[in-house]
């Protein structure tokens, strides 16, 4: 008779004889706590439901590979605990075994990209070392494995239903009774097979080994197109959770210069693949950092969201406050005596990538109307190209509102100044017939064709008392 044979016979035949010894054990052991005036009600699950695992404990060490069961004392508590009735420190045991294994394996694959995944952003700095997992609660870690595709969708949760069933069972000692010895042995069976089995992913994840490429060193064209390829081919799962790996990497402070150059090759055709949650997700941490006064990390997320174009992301408040001052620094460049047809279609992009296609607050519509206004008017000495270009699409996207504020702007003295020249008043003119097919308001149509047909000089619109006239009448409407 082989080992298998002799291993199977004392299963049956202990099986057998569990419910009778069981049933002596209970019997003696209650005698004497009841005799010691000890609680005896709801204390144990009844034989019948541990004979059940018992029964099947077999099958589910089928997924336990042999060297690994001469270590698993795990398993010799869970049967014990559950054997004689107590399902709630059977499952603990097991529980704690399982929550052990999953650390081990996360710090064996990678824990940097584990812990830019499944830690908040404004925590991250907290998450240094490998003892650091510990800090994390256990849906935490769960979710964080989940996230990194460590475990499946169906693992994650069965683990959190049995998560949740342990401090069910917790909350009452008689909570246990509503488990059958079949369900607690499933969970072993499960834990076993999701966890505790489970090989660490080595480099064969296309994911990681992109990863790490891109940090050993500048990628070359033919891997920086072959990156591309594979991204492009991502799922919006699969590519909001690399996004967050490549996100975290790029905040570290002591990033190295060419991890930087193959995150700008690569992050904005990741951008287009992941949804609008992820994008929020980054641009709320800038904001968090911005709000914690995290000026070092804060500047580098800001410069991430700078790669994608992602300002339409940004947090209202931080957004109405970056399109402010990217105006008046436009407005600087555009009043600097040199190079400024050079230096301003650079800063009239960020504006641009900044309003993309959200509202601008009442709040900054004056000064964002008429900042626009102003360079496109032209110095008076020749037209930026560059610049007009990025001008006419932004204000070809006016409000109704900023369309008045921008017509109207005539009322300001830098602008009044400027419509005295003959080329200022011309842009000028050529607003107005872009501004005129955009509005819907009949009476600032009308106003408007009035402007177009003015004879006199732009220069002395905001001295004419029938043109004030109309505008404080406009003013009432906007």
């Amino acid at each position: 008779m082989d080992d298998l044979e002799m291993r199977n016979k004392l299963v049956i035949q202990t099986n057998n004889e569990f419910s009778p010894t069981m049933m002596d054990f209970e019997q003696k052991m209650m005698s004497v706590y009841q005799a010691v005036g000890l609680p005896v009600e709801d204390i144990l699950v009844p034989v019948n439901e541990r004979k059940k695992v018992f029964k099947n404990f077999m099958d589910a060490l089928e997924y336990m590979p042999q060297r690994q069961l001469e270590d698993s004392h795990f398993i010799t508590k869970f049967m014990t605990a559950a054997s004689v009735g107590l399902f709630d420190s059977a499952l603990n045991h097991l529980w704690v075994e399982t929550i052990k294994q999953l650390k081990i394996r996360i710090k064996r694959f990678d824990i940097d990209y584990f812990f830019d995944v499944a830690v908040p952003s404004e925590r991250r700095k907290e998450f240094t070392r490998l003892e650091d997992i510990d800090k994390l609660d256990e849906i935490q870690l769960l979710e964080g494995a989940r996230e990194i595709e460590f475990i499946t969708e169906k693992g994650y949760r069965q683990l959190d239903h049995i998560r949740f069933m342990l401090g069910y069972m917790q909350q009452e000692s008689s909570n246990q009774s509503e488990t059958s010895g079949t369900e607690l042995i499933s969970w072993l069976e499960i834990c076993i097979k999701e966890v505790i089995t489970l090989d660490v992913p080595g480099d064969s994840s296309q994911a990681q080994l992109l990863l790490k490429r891109m940090k050993d060193g500048i990628l070359s064209q033919d891997q920086v197109d072959h990156a591309l390829s594979f991204i492009s081919g991502m799922s919006a799962k699969h590519a909001n959770v690399f996004a967050k790996g490549v996100f975290g990497l790029y905040l570290r402070q002591d990033i190295s210069p060419h991890i930087k150059m193959n995150i700008k090759a690569l992050m904005p055709t990741l951008w287009e693949q992941i949804d609008g949650a992820t994008k929020n997700h980054f641009a709320t941490t800038y904001a968090i950092y911005a709000f914690n006064k995290d000026k070092e990390s804060a500047k580098l997320a800001r410069a991430f969201i700078s790669i994608v174009g992602g300002e339409d992301y940004l947090p209202d408040d931080i957004r109405d406050f970056e399109i402010k001052l990217a105006v008046n620094q436009l407005l600087t460049m555009h009043r600097s005596p040199r190079d400024n047809f050079y230096n301003e279609p650079p800063i009239a992009k960020q504006v641009e990538r900044l309003v993309g296609e959200r509202k601008i607050p009442i709040s900054i519509d004056k000064d964002y109307a008429t900042g626009i206004v102003d360079v496109f008017l032209t110095n008076g000495n020749g037209v930026c190209w560059d610049g007009e270009v990025i001008y006419k699409r932004l204000i070809n996207r006016f409000t109704e509102r900023q369309a008045y504020i921008a017509v109207t702007s005539f009322q300001e003295e830098r602008i009044s100044n400027k419509l005295v020249k003959p080329l200022p008043a011309e842009k000028y003119k050529e607003m107005l017939n872009i501004i005129r097919e955009n509005v819907s308001s009949s009476l600032l149509i009308d106003f408007i064709d009035k402007l177009i047909t003015y004879r006199g000089n732009y220069g002395s619109l905001a001295k004419d008392k029938i043109i004030t006239q109309q505008v404080n009448t406009l003013r009432i409407l906007y």
